[in-house]
Parts: structure tokens; C-alpha cells; sequence
């Protein structure tokens, strides 16, 4: 069984080995390492509901499946704010009411959705607080237009939604760098070194050297003779 100083001198055997290793990863690190931004972000809430069917003015008939129709209506519309109609009819009233041109990809990066009950939830992110007000905007008039131009949506067959805003105007919040964000750099230095360290200790495990008759204690060996160290 090896002390812990053998095993320390082995593993500094192959420092240079193992600075290699963490210096190499620490560059590729820093290289691919991008400083974080203030991101802001603009949630608009809306509150869905649908024409009532016919079937509903008949005295037999079962309303809650109607109300848990709205429900339905309502997560229906926000899987279709994350798609790229959405973000396409956005792009499109971008360009027609502010003379600006979007790639289609940026708006839908910066679109997120959800909803809870009949209540749908769609946020705007952006890093330009200028430019999400502007999405946020294009965004915001083409979910209420939905009253009027309707959805060719499956699901939207026997009703279309009817949405009604709920915000008054905009609340632009910053969204601050999480703690990973900002200690970036000191991660990547101490996992760059504990690669190395990991690397020396594997290669000092595999190192087949015997340093003295405690190494060959293990292997049952006989020592005819040793040279003490200087």
C-alpha cells in the first residue's frame, strides 16, 4: 500500500503532463467563453375564451366540457405563439409599421408562451431594449387581431379564441446574469486544473516504477538487494 507522499511524488512525476492538459482546456475555454448581458423582457397576459357552441343553448346539455374547452383554447394558442406562423405574422407587422427587417429566427428566439387555466402567458426577451419593444408591440397586436382574422388551426375548428388583453401597457424588466453566468471564468480555471490534477492522479495510478521493497509488497516478490535513495 502506497503513503500518501508516494503517491504524491508519482503524481508530480507528471506535472507537466498534466499543466499541459489544464492549460489546453483553459484556452479552449477562454476562447469559447462569451461575456453575459443584461437581457430585458416584456410579459404580456391575455385572457382566452371561445364562442359558445350551439349545443350549449340546449337544456340537456353538459357544460363543463365547454369550460374545459377554454382551457384547451387557450394552450392551443400558446404552442401556436411558439411556432413560426406566429413569428412570421410578427416579422411581417414589424416591417410594415416601424419599416425595420427581422430575421425570422430572432423572433422567435425572443417569443416564449405560456398559460395557466384560461389565462395565456407570451414574454418577449431581448438584449436591445429598443428592438423588444418593438417585437413586444408587433407581438402584442397580433395576438388581440386574432378576434378578428381567426386562426386555420385544427384544434380551432368548432370555436376560435377570443383574447382579451389584461396588461394596460409595458413593463420592461431586467433579467440579471445567473451565478453560473457570473463566475464563468473562475469555473473554468478550477475545472480546468482539476482536469490536470484528475489526469496526474490516473497516470501516477497507472505508473508501473517501483520506487522501494513496499512497492513489491503487494506482488509477494522476494528483494535480493536494495539501493537507498541519496
Amino acid at each position: 500500500m502506497q503513503s500518501f507522499k508516494q503517491y504524491a511524488g508519482k503524481m508530480w512525476r507528471h506535472w507537466r503532463v498534466a499543466l499541459f492538459v489544464s492549460v489546453a482546456i483553459f484556452a479552449i475555454a477562454i476562447f469559447t467563453y462569451s461575456p453575459a448581458h443584461t437581457l430585458y423582457r416584456i410579459e404580456t397576459n391575455y385572457l382566452v375564451s371561445h364562442d359558445p357552441l350551439d349545443s350549449t343553448l340546449e337544456i340537456e346539455e353538459e357544460r363543463y366540457y365547454h369550460w374545459v374547452m377554454s382551457e384547451y383554447v387557450t394552450y392551443s394558442l400558446a404552442d401556436w405563439a411558439q411556432g413560426t406562423d406566429y413569428a412570421e405574422r410578427v416579422r411581417e407587422r414589424i416591417s410594415a409599421d416601424f419599416g425595420r427587417t427581422l430575421d425570422i429566427e430572432d423572433v422567435v428566439d425572443a417569443v416564449s408562451s405560456g398559460a395557466v387555466r384560461s389565462r395565456l402567458i407570451v414574454a418577449f426577451v431581448s438584449e436591445d431594449k429598443t428592438e423588444l419593444e418593438i417585437i413586444a408591440t408587433a407581438g402584442y397586436a397580433e395576438m388581440v387581431d386574432v378576434n378578428q382574422t381567426g386562426l386555420e388551426i385544427p384544434q380551432f375548428n368548432l370555436a376560435q379564441p377570443r383574447v382579451q388583453p389584461l396588461d394596460p401597457e409595458f413593463v420592461i424588466m431586467e433579467i440579471d446574469p445567473t451565478l453560473a453566468q457570473i463566475f464563468a471564468i473562475p469555473l473554468r480555471v478550477l475545472g480546468s486544473l482539476a482536469v490536470g490534477l484528475a489526469l496526474s492522479a490516473y497516470l501516477a495510478y497507472r505508473d508501473p516504477i517501483i520506487e522501494d521493497r513496499r512497492s513489491l509488497k503487494p506482488l509477494k516478490l522476494p528483494v535480493l538487494g536494495e539501493i537507498p535513495s541519496a
